[in-house]
């Protein structure tokens, strides 16, 4: 008792001789920004010197084994004083608890605050306590400590009231107490307590338990004349409130009153702990989160998210609640709720709690080492695989990221990356949501041209040029063709500014279906504005332009772009405008005092009505700044799915953008339950799955695919089944090749639709697997072969089904097959060994397919699998075992002779191969790498033709050799990283027993072509082709045979990358000390067992887990190697 009285005398003598004046640094004007926790600091010891025994550390019978309130042990070994306990250890050693009685272990607390980033606390005062002196006294001191450890640390403070056990009329026992502590710790003077959190000009007070149906003494009464009473003393108010406080039900009061409280309050904070998990926050509360936060803004609230790590009350409620009722998954429930909070355009963020380990949501250093347990004391330790300050370190960075500090995913992204290409086409700055229908880009050449051509509306196609396109203009004349100078242009994925000449300037943001336009000119202009289409018709009436352009395509369906464009200043005149052939355009003309003009548009492939319709349902106004943000929002949740760090800003830039890229095609075509479809001329409704299109597969199935697969399933499966829609509607049953928004273009060779397929059978995604098998089967036997053609089949398909192979024309020989295009050619031994490829994928929807079969229907199927797993292995008959490499045979069956692998073939190498020459096709082989590695005579020969791709020189001037081999750029020696048969190359030596080579040679070609400048990509990124190989490799991973389901490893370039898979999972690559010259892997484990071979089955990394690899310098040249860990090829003999 002595030592209670002396607390009481020293606050008693603060209170007396004037307000405590901290020597603190930091000044907390505004909650907006922190991410702060909930503070209890309300255990006890004996020997404190509290005199309260065990509080909050006992249970029912004391704190003994059997007996307690707590599910967590804290980890004490940093504190400076730590009590015994009745509680022991396996090796017989007493577990010893802290108190935060002791103003040393609140000083660790706040020290660790410091350390990690978050940003401060509400230190918890329990009005049911504070109504007795003993805990006053104790909640007095704690406070004490606080205020004193939070100016040295510099960190924020704010009371919080729990109104829990409150009885009616302790109102003024609360308004009291604040006015107390306001006297004892200069709450109210912030000069003096620079700590203490201000918000929105005023020191803050939080109250909690407002609003909760739980049969509470307490109600809104009561709430009221604490929050009047409060604002009274001149404070702000934060209220904490039920989790449904906005919709009045399941915990909560139906009293709208709730409502009109709540908007006295400065800031609403709802109580989630308890209330969902993963699966229920995904389903249900990632919406609420938004929900509230709109609500919140509409009614000039401020609102702070509740954030918490788990939950577990097992031995406070023994034996009707279990252990860990709401599992932490190492961090990945609170990351996930911290990530939507700050993607959701939250502003500030309350962690429940710093220190409450008697419901298991501390976030504080708990300990993995934990007493021995019995029923009703049963103690939760820290997960295998964390250390004890993973949460600490998990809500700093939360904190840095609100704070902007700490760049989110699209701040990494430059669209500028490739815009200067090496030879053919660049790599476009595209603006656009993820797989969204419009897109755009600046209407120039590349990076390098002085003129853009107006400000683009929607671009259709990939690579192509914007229908429609708009023309900001001063002046009385007005013209459908303008050139314009520009300057100060920036893009990023989901808005670009830019400055033209005539001193004007425009802004853009987009949606899916619509955007806006903010366009500014300089005083004395006269501002006008013209909508131009190349091909369609337009009309002007009012503040409305509208009308639709034609899209030319491969097909006969008249194909049509729609737009509504509206305005939301009125325009003192309309004019239409006409120019040579199908050119016309509208505009409007502007009163002179005009300085800005908002433009909101939708478009459509259906109608003028629907282009309406789709900008009415996306923007209820012109908020360019609200659209960008939530642009902004949508970008980083599709790019937060895969978290990598550790790396330079380079690397990551490289890596965001590339990811990016992976999301710009195919479009989701379904606008309104309803799409255009090119392949049948007609209008379908989509039945709730939507429509995919626009998707260059020669080039996308290898990696784009099946990253797709990996990181969002159920966007992969209606890309899928949009391909067997496509195929049904063409009304022949072929599985396209190049769906456009005007059609299947048919280019390219082979049908590799099919492995596309088949991965996504094999990997068990919901595909018709009937419909896949027939229409694949159709489009390789009914459609010809010829490549860039979409005739039926001719002769030389007789002759493959009748040889094996399509037989090359012998030097001078014409050509006599109608269907073979005159500039692409036959292509022989690319679309012998491409359909090889295609046959194997078919085999495996044939296995999948008799797997699922009825008993009756097995031996069908059986039959099916035998027939292509045979065509599978075509590709023997092309090979020459004289020179190891790929050679074109005759109708003969003789080799074309003499032959150079490096030059013959025209353009392109198109007479033998398909923009690469024989030294890429040499390895195409991707389902069999077992058998191309017994063709070349073993393993040792193997890796020798692998060297050998990678030094041997051009052997012409690149002059000579790019001017025939275009594609073929972005070389190391004969292997070309430009163009997508290559990319599964660096990966063969994993099959041979020298994954270390693989490693190096991974390294090598991310190092050498992929880069954070201008000309950053080394050819063709056709469409998230190319940039789907660099997220891979980047995280240490490849699928080098899309129809199995097989993952190769390489060498991350990042010491962690966290991919949240498909199924919510998470599976994490960690390369302890990655860096550029420790890019060997020296040992490795798959969630904590011994792992020795270079790959991964996709169902490995779909349970989740971790895979640890330790990074070194010098190659571990027996890591992997043995004959037994190669990757799976097929099984065909």
């Amino acid at each position: 008792m002595l030592v209670s009285f002396v607390v009481f005398l020293m606050l008693f003598c603060i209170s007396s001789a004037g307000a405590a004046e901290y020597m603190g640094g930091k000044m907390y004007n505004s909650y907006r920004g922190l991410v702060m926790a909930g503070y209890q600091g309300w255990q006890n010891t004996p020997g404190d010197g509290a005199n309260r025994g065990w509080h909050h550390y006992q249970g029912r019978n004391g704190f003994q084994p059997g007996s307690t309130n707590v599910d967590f042990w804290p980890e004490v070994s940093e504190y400076e004083k730590t009590y015994p306990t009745p509680f022991k250890f396996n090796d017989g050693s007493v577990a010893r608890v802290y108190s935060p009685y002791d103003a040393s272990s609140v000083d660790t607390h706040f020290r660790w605050m410091k350390e990690y980033g978050l940003d401060g606390v509400f230190m918890q005062r329990f009005v049911a306590e504070i109504r007795n002196l003993s805990g006053k006294q104790h909640f007095n001191r704690v406070l004490t400590s606080a205020m004193t450890a939070a100016n040295k640390y510099e960190r924020a403070i704010c009371v919080m009231y729990d109104l829990s056990g409150m009885n009616p009329g302790e109102e003024q026992l609360l308004l009291n107490d604040i006015k107390e502590l306001s006297a004892i710790h200069a709450l109210k003077e912030h000069q003096k307590n620079p700590s203490y959190l201000y918000h929105n000009g005023r020191p803050l007070v939080a109250v909690w338990g407002v609003g909760f149906n739980d049969h509470r003494r307490y109600g809104l009464d009561e709430a009221q004349t604490i929050i009047s009473g409060l604002k009274a003393q001149g404070f702000s108010v934060m209220l904490g409130v039920p989790t449904h406080w906005r919709r009045l039900y399941e915990d909560t009061e139906g009293d709208a009153r709730l409502h009109g409280l709540i908007q006295q309050c400065d800031i609403v904070m709802p109580w989630f702990v308890g209330r969902y998990d993963e699966r229920v926050f995904n389903t249900r509360y990632r919406q609420h989160v938004i929900d509230d936060i709109a609500w919140a803004k509409a009614h000039g609230v401020d609102y702070a998210p509740l954030c918490y790590p788990g939950f577990s009350w097992h031995n406070m409620h023994y034996p009707h609640k279990p252990a860990v009722e709401i599992p932490r998954n190492r961090g990945r429930f609170f990351q996930m709720q911290l990530d939507h909070a700050i993607n959701s355009g939250a502003e500030m963020i309350y962690i429940a709690m710093f220190d409450e380990i008697d419901e298991g949501t501390a976030i504080y250093k708990i300990a993995r080492r934990v007493p021995i347990g019995k029923p009703g004391s049963m103690f939760v330790p820290l997960e295998d695989g964390i250390d004890n300050d993973h949460y600490l370190r998990l809500a700093g960075k939360a904190a840095l990221r609100l704070k902007r500090q700490v760049k989110e995913p699209v701040d990494y992204v430059n669209p500028y990356i490739g815009n200067i290409s090496h030879l053919l086409v660049p790599t476009f700055p595209t603006i656009q949501l993820p797989n969204s229908l419009l897109r755009v880009y600046p209407l120039r050449a590349d990076y390098t041209s002085e003129y853009v051509a107006g400000l683009p509306i929607i671009v259709t196609n990939h690579r192509e040029r914007s229908a429609f396109s708009l023309l900001p203009q001063t002046g009385s004349q007005l013209t459908l063709k303008k050139q314009y100078t520009y300057d100060n242009e920036t893009i990023r994925p989901y808005e670009f500014t830019i400055e033209l000449d005539d001193q004007m300037s425009a802004r853009f943001a987009v949606s899916h279906q619509s955007a806006i336009y903010e366009v500014s000119y300089d005083e004395g202009s006269a501002p006008n504005v013209v909508l131009a289409t190349d091909d369609g018709q337009l009309a002007v009436s009012g503040r409305v332009m509208h009308g639709w352009q034609r899209v030319g395509g491969p097909v006969s369906h008249d194909t049509k772009v729609y737009i509504y464009m509206e305005s939301l200043e009125q325009p003192a005149q309309t004019v239409t405008l006409s120019f040579e052939g199908s050119t016309s355009g509208v505009a409007f003309r502007y009163p002179m005092t005009t300085r800005k003009v908002h433009l909101r548009y939708g478009i459509s492939f259906i109608s003028e009505e629907q282009a309406k319709a789709n900008l009415y349902r996306e923007q209820k106004g012109y908020a360019i700044d609200s659209l960008a943000a939530a642009g902004r929002q949508t970008w980083n949740d599709a790019l937060g799915r895969m978290q990598v760090k550790g790396a330079s800003d380079n690397d990551l830039t490289v890596f965001y953008t590339a990811y990016y890229r992976t999301f710009e095609r195919p479009v989701c075509m379904s606008e309104d339950g309803r799409y255009w479809s090119p392949f049948d001329g007609q209008v379908h409704a989509d039945g709730g799955t939507p429509f995919y299109n626009d998707d260059w597969i020669w080039d996308t199935y290898r990696a784009a695919h099946p990253l797709r697969t990996l990181m969002d399933q159920s966007v992969e499966e209606n890309i899928l089944n949009s391909y067997l829609l496509m195929a049904e509607q063409m009304g022949n049953g072929w599985l396209p090749t190049f769906p456009e928004l005007n059609g299947d273009s048919r280019r390219m060779n082979s049908n590799h639709g099919i492995p596309a397929l088949a991965d996504a059978l094999v990997k068990g995604l919901k595909v018709d697997a009937q419909k896949a098998f027939r229409y694949s089967q159709k489009a390789m036997e009914e459609k010809t072969l010829a490549p860039w053609s979409g005739a039926k089949a001719g002769w030389i398909d007789q002759f493959y089904q009748t040889h094996g192979y399509i037989p090359a024309l012998n030097p001078g020989e014409k050509e006599n097959d109608p269907n073979v295009n005159s500039w692409e050619k036959r292509q022989p031994v690319a679309v012998t060994l491409g359909t090889s490829y295609d046959a194997f994928a078919l085999s495996e929807i044939a296995k999948y397919l008799g797997a699922t079969a009825k008993k009756k229907e097995r031996q069908q199927w059986v039959q099916q699998v035998e027939k292509y797993a045979r065509q599978s292995l075509n590709y023997r008959h092309l090979f020459n075992a004289g020179t190891g490499f790929f050679h074109p045979k005759n109708k003969e069956g003789e080799f074309i002779i003499p032959f150079d692998y490096r030059y013959d073939g025209g353009p392109g190498a198109r007479q033998y191969y398909d923009e690469n020459n024989g030294w890429i096709y040499r390895w195409d082989v991707p389902h069999n790498i077992a058998d191309l590695i017994q063709l070349m005579g073993g393993r040792q020969q193997f890796i020798a033709n692998l060297n050998q791709t990678f030094a041997e020189p051009l052997g012409k001037s690149k002059c000579e050799f790019y001017a025939m081999m275009p594609d073929h750029t972005g070389n190391i020696g004969q292997f070309s990283m430009a163009n997508e048969p290559s990319f599964h190359i660096p990966y063969l030596y994993n099959y041979a027993g020298q994954p270390w080579m693989t490693q190096k040679r991974i390294r090598q070609c991310l190092r050498t072509w992929y880069r954070n400048d201008l000309m950053g990509i080394p050819g063709d990124e056709d469409g998230s082709g190319m940039s789907a190989f660099v997220v891979f490799s980047s995280v240490g991973l490849y699928p080098v045979t899309p129809g199995l389901p097989v993952y190769n490893i390489g060498s991350p370039l990042f010491p962690s990358a966290v991919l949240t898979l498909s199924n919510g999972r998470t599976f994490e690559v960690r390369a302890y000390g990655a860096s550029a010259q420790n890019k060997y892997i020296q040992r490795a484990t798959l969630n904590g067992q011994p792992w020795n071979q270079p790959w991964l089955s996709h169902q490995q990394v779909m349970q989740g887990g971790v895979l640890e690899l330790q990074m070194g310098s010098r190659p571990n040249k027996q890591w992997g190697a043995a004959e037994d860990a190669v990757p799976p090829s097929a099984k065909i003999n």
